[in-house]
């Protein structure tokens, strides 16, 4: 809870602060390199957390901790050699998107891809060995440090000094990472048997592609906007932010999925078939709500609070938002999609439907981006979204599932509300109040919510099967 607080806390000053000071165009150029950032450091995971996460427990259970050493400093080696690969494409590419930065800028940043993909070893592990705070420290706190320093810098926001941070805290936290995992380092002639390596290799790549798959879709806005749009980095800056929002959001979604897979697993392995389903009904359920929550009250104060924290001249931030957001409701049918595909292990099923939306998103964004601007690329997020969500729904057949999380009445009340939102009869924070009024109110209705769910997720006597 003590590092999602700091990594919410992170985006909060980051997204006030960072914009404001540095302005549109300089902080379009810094949004763009957040996306080759992203983009680089998913492509070098190589689905390492999911193959810690599936084998070392396994191996510490049956005393094999030879097996966890060697697991994990086969992967940092390959990491090490994939990371000076990264390093010369990235350079390349920083050439063509960012070709005015500053030569020190580039080779930071250059850097800072080489040293994050390293360090991501370490944390991995610590996912793999269940210490979950050592994991999250990471990722939760580098956006916090970061405007803290910067602050205490004496607050100059240009490209090669936030650059610069980034860089001194990445190689702190992969100092540390090397000091919590300095007890599974191996270093003999194992190591290099590398034949041991494919079968957890080749597990977690199946996951890792269609992950990646999906990712591109979300880190690859401001590139499709800075290419295609005509409108420069300024564009990007006003889709970066709302990208941002937007995808913390997604992120809090996924883990909420995420954390219940053991369960799932456990109930699949048992045959309790019926529980699973109600199960991942509930999550589908809960998620989707959610999504429709974060949508009306985007619509309701999203320009009012962007114009108070961040000034006039970042209000085509509300518009990419108030598309991007829409995005979360069919994204939480492929989360679905994901979670059944780890549980059944179907990865090829899962890489279907990331490969389906990720298709449908790059050919609607080279048709729309050009007419629209950023605000095409938001709508190729949506479009891509609810394709993947199509092919999700026919590939794992979630009839079942969608008929105990009454899914589809649920989109209608949602509907409603959203339309009493937008109908201006009323000031836009009256009417977003009404609602999600009506949208609580129907979801009990229609017998969508059910009280002693409620009690149970507050941790209530009765509990649902």
């Amino acid at each position: 809870m003590v590092w999602k607080i700091a990594e919410y806390l992170g985006l909060a000053l980051f997204i006030v602060i960072i914009p404001r000071e540095m302005g549109p165009e300089r902080y379009g150029e810094f949004a763009v390199l957040s996306s080759l950032l992203g983009l680089f450091a998913l492509a070098s995971s190589l689905g390492g957390q999911v193959v810690f996460g599936r084998f070392i427990p396994e191996f510490r259970m049956h005393g094999k901790e030879g097996l966890t050493r060697l697991l994990f400093s086969q992967f940092l080696l390959l990491r090490c050699v994939l990371s000076v690969l990264a390093a010369v494409v990235f350079f390349s590419l920083l050439q063509q998107f960012l070709p005015d930065i500053h030569t020190s800028t580039r080779w930071m940043a250059t850097a800072l891809v080489s040293i994050a993909a390293i360090s991501t070893t370490a944390y991995q592990l610590q996912f793999g060995l269940n210490r979950l705070r050592l994991f999250m420290s990471r990722d939760s706190s580098a956006r916090l440090l970061l405007v803290l320093i910067l602050l205490l810098a004496g607050g100059e926001f240009r490209l090669e000094r936030i650059v610069l941070v980034m860089l001194a805290v990445e190689i702190v936290f992969l100092l540390l990472g090397f000091y919590w995992s300095r007890k599974y380092f191996v270093v003999d002639r194992r190591l290099w048997r590398l034949s041991g390596i494919y079968r957890y290799l080749k597990f977690g790549v199946q996951f890792f592609a269609s992950n990646l798959l999906l990712w591109v879709i979300w880190r690859s806005g401001e590139l499709i906007v800075v290419e295609l749009s005509g409108q420069g980095t300024e564009a990007a800056a006003y889709y970066n932010i709302a990208n941002a929002i937007t995808l913390t959001l997604y992120v809090l979604f996924t883990e909420l999925s995420v954390l219940v897979i053991p369960s799932l697993s456990a109930m699949h392995i048992s045959g309790d078939h019926e529980k699973k389903i109600r199960w991942m009904a509930n999550i589908l359920k809960y998620t989707t709500l959610g999504a429709w929550i974060a949508v009306i009250v985007v619509k309701s104060i999203g320009e009012p609070a962007v114009r108070l924290l961040m000034g006039e001249e970042y209000l085509p931030v509300t518009d990419n938002l108030l598309i991007l957001v829409l995005a979360l409701i069919p994204m939480s049918i492929i989360r679905i999609a994901l979670s059944s595909a780890l549980v059944h292990e179907r990865p090829r099923a899962n890489l279907w439907v990331t490969a389906s939306a990720l298709f449908v998103f790059i050919a609607s964004a080279f048709l729309l981006t050009p007419k629209f601007g950023a605000e095409g690329t938001s709508m190729a997020v949506v479009v891509g979204s609810v394709a993947g969500a199509v092919v999700a729904y026919r590939v794992f057949q979630l009839g079942e599932i969608f008929g105990m999380a009454r899914y589809w009445a649920l989109s209608t009340v949602g509907i409603l509300a959203l339309v009493l939102s937008h109908s201006g009869l009323l000031p836009e924070i009256i009417g977003g109040v009404l609602a999600l009024l009506l949208l609580l109110t129907g979801t009990f209705l229609f017998g969508i919510l059910h009280l002693d769910e409620l009690r149970w997720i507050t941790g209530g006597r009765k509990r649902i099967s």
